[in-house]
């Protein structure tokens, strides 16, 4: 059924099915951030087109904001003295996996702290969200700029928020060296979760992730792979790892040799994106499958003990 919602006031209508347009996902957004910002006077009644929409999550996070706009700057900021940073968790491939909380953080916020700001300024163009204050932010300026964005942010009572390229800040990307020193500055820190290389590959490994270990990247240099590999074998948790399609094939050659050619795995390539794929399979099974695939993408690796 069409249905149509009525939020203002603390009132909401269902009307039987008319011949509105079915709004896009984009353009819902759009919707959403636009009466955000203009609704200041709090309207008696918004209508908000939710056609089909099918999921009650979507539907009441519509309604909160819409009944509290602009909650991030009215909401008692004298209580906040030295700022607030935010965590934002951006998509990893599907832009629409973004949520509408993060949405929200990104268009209030003052400051946005990128990994980088040629890839988030794509994000925010997408959706519409324009001049906006970005700094960047990564593995090889965190500790030198952490600082200078931290005193800014306490000086001024700011906003910040920190986005990676893709997935969850600090999660094998830039992000923990500014959390720790927010936090030892007194900063207020906020996580906006959702999509993650991560726990998109212990879903879809189809292997036991009651525990499992997440490694990061795999070490590049031959002793430390085999340290790596040896670690794993005497261990008794599933364990995700990313690793780069160039070095893919050796490393499932090593995986044989040193965890053994029977061990269950799974390769996750490109999660959310148009090529999208997942390979089961043992190791050795998938050594003899994949020796002149032509690996491209970005590849998550899942290995699980023999025994399990």
């Amino acid at each position: 059924m069409t249905a149509v919602f009525y939020f203002g006031n603390n009132f909401m209508a269902k009307k039987k099915k008319n011949n509105k347009k079915r709004l896009s996902f984009k353009d819902m957004v759009k919707e959403v951030q636009q009466q955000a910002v203009e609704d200041e006077k709090r309207a008696a009644e918004l209508e908000v087109n939710a056609i089909e929409l099918g999921d009650s999550g979507i539907i009441s996070a519509v309604k909160n904001i819409l009944e509290a706009p602009l909650r991030a700057k009215k909401n008692d900021d004298s209580s906040i003295e030295n700022g607030e940073i935010f965590l934002v968790a951006t998509p990893i491939g599907n832009l629409e996996d973004i949520t509408l909380r993060a949405l929200k953080v990104l268009q209030s916020c003052d400051i946005i702290a990128a990994e980088d700001t040629r890839q988030t300024r794509k994000l925010l163009s997408y959706f519409e969200i324009h001049d906006k204050h970005l700094e960047s932010l990564h593995i090889h300026n965190e500790h030198g700029k952490t600082n200078y964005l931290l005193d800014k942010v306490v000086e001024k009572n700011l906003k910040m928020a920190i986005v990676s390229d893709a997935g969850t800040p600090c999660i094998a990307d830039p992000g923990f060296f500014t959390v720790r020193e927010a936090v030892q500055k007194g900063v207020k820190i906020n996580i906006i979760p959702g999509v993650s290389a991560v726990t998109f590959a212990a879903v879809a490994a189809a292997l036991p992730v009651d525990k499992f270990t997440f490694d990061g990247f795999i070490p590049v240099k031959s002793g430390r792979k085999t340290a790596f590999f040896e670690a794993i074998k005497a261990d008794d948790k599933t364990h995700i790892m990313f690793e780069s399609p160039h070095r893919i094939a050796k490393t499932i050659k090593m995986i044989c040799e040193i965890v053994g050619v029977d061990t269950p795995m799974a390769i996750i390539r490109e999660a959310t994106k148009v090529y999208e794929e997942t390979i089961h399979g043992t190791a050795n099974e998938l050594l003899d499958s994949l020796q002149e695939k032509n690996w491209k993408g970005e590849l998550v690796v899942v290995i699980s003990p023999q025994n399990l």
